[in-house]
């Protein structure tokens, strides 16, 4: 009897010190604390493109109101973070998910993972943007931010930021691990003077830019070609400054602005990135399209100022910017492809 015993308590001793070894995917087990610190890191040019491009006295007001349409977009504050962790080995399984709200600019956290080695990936901003959602998966080279269904969007409520960060968990040392999360999509502002014009804007529209990021090989894709409707910026301030000699440009422009993903990094077969579409509505009811072509690319985290020149035919013009032109089709008939809203 005594035999026994002693053989069973052996038995037990046993696989409580192999009990590592026999349990692959209880994350609870055979692990050990290590921190993450995040931080948001914005790299912009939106204040260098705001005052080269709207740097006269008279663009002052158009100035601080495309400010204050995207200074939620272009910050380093966090409402909400998702993080991710995938096995390293293939088929880079997901083991650990955490969404938290943050509200912050930096944050950490404290987790408990098996001794292995992983791929961690994280996104912010995602619980007030109706536009863009995160894509979860069980591998992590599908994990992706993906633009919700249609020809044409609304223009993207967030400024969208993610990270990557392959990692050696060891069961041996204290660790810790800083977590840089950078923006993912960009803006552009189409500024246009409409002085002595007297039609009806309908719309504008940003095009040739991605409908979906992929957080683990930092790549975009341009598969669904959608159109993001951009949003008219109210130019008056919300406390009327002290007006100076010159009249403001607000008295007479309109201006609209779009959030997205960037453009490719290859050009079209006529050289250029992206578009600006533009639908002016003419007294006699005709409708005018203009489309403003880039020749350079949109990036991540950048902004775009264009300004632009109302046309007696309803074409709106680049101004003194050699990196657009402009294709204008006067009496434009309404295509099946996208949403134009009158």
């Amino acid at each position: 009897m005594n035999r026994l015993l002693n053989i069973l308590s052996s038995l037990v001793c046993a696989l409580w010190c192999t009990g590592c070894s026999l349990i692959d995917d209880d994350l609870t087990n055979c692990g050990k604390d290590f921190s993450l610190q995040y931080e948001m890191r914005l790299i912009t040019n939106m204040e260098v493109e705001i005052n080269q491009v709207l740097s006269a006295e008279t663009d002052e007001s158009v100035a601080a109101a495309i400010r204050r349409q995207l200074s939620p977009v272009f910050s380093d504050r966090a409402h909400d973070v998702d993080l991710s962790f995938f096995s390293a080995t293939e088929p880079e399984q997901l083991q650990f998910h955490r969404n938290e709200v943050i509200d912050a600019n930096r944050t950490s956290f404290t987790f408990y993972l098996s001794k292995e080695d992983y791929m961690h990936l994280a996104a912010a901003n995602l619980d007030n943007n109706t536009r863009v959602n995160l894509l979860s998966a069980d591998n992590s080279r599908a994990l992706r931010l993906s633009q919700v269904s249609g020809d044409t969007i609304g223009s993207h409520q967030t400024g969208l930021f993610t990270a990557r960060l392959p990692m050696e968990v060891l069961d041996s040392v204290d660790q810790n691990f800083d977590v840089h999360l950078y923006m993912a999509n960009c803006a552009v502002a189409l500024v246009i003077d409409t002085i002595g014009y007297s039609g009806r804007f309908i719309s504008a529209y940003l095009g040739g830019t991605a409908d979906a990021f992929y957080l683990r090989d930092s790549l975009y894709a341009f598969d669904r070609h959608q159109l993001i409707r951009a949003d008219e910026v109210n130019l008056s301030a919300p406390a009327a400054p002290a007006r100076t000699s010159a009249a403001s440009s607000a008295d007479y422009s309109v201006c609209y602005t779009a959030v997205a993903f960037p453009s490719s990094e290859a050009a079209d077969k006529d050289g250029n990135f992206w578009q600006m579409k533009v639908y002016v509505q003419l007294p006699n009811g005709k409708i005018t399209e203009s489309v403003l072509s880039v020749t350079n690319p949109l990036r991540a985290g950048t902004l775009k100022v264009i300004k632009a020149k109302m046309q007696d035919d309803g074409s709106v013009l680049p101004q003194a910017n050699t990196q657009v032109s402009a294709i204008v089709t006067i009496d434009w008939k309404k295509g099946g492809e996208q949403d134009i809203y009158m």
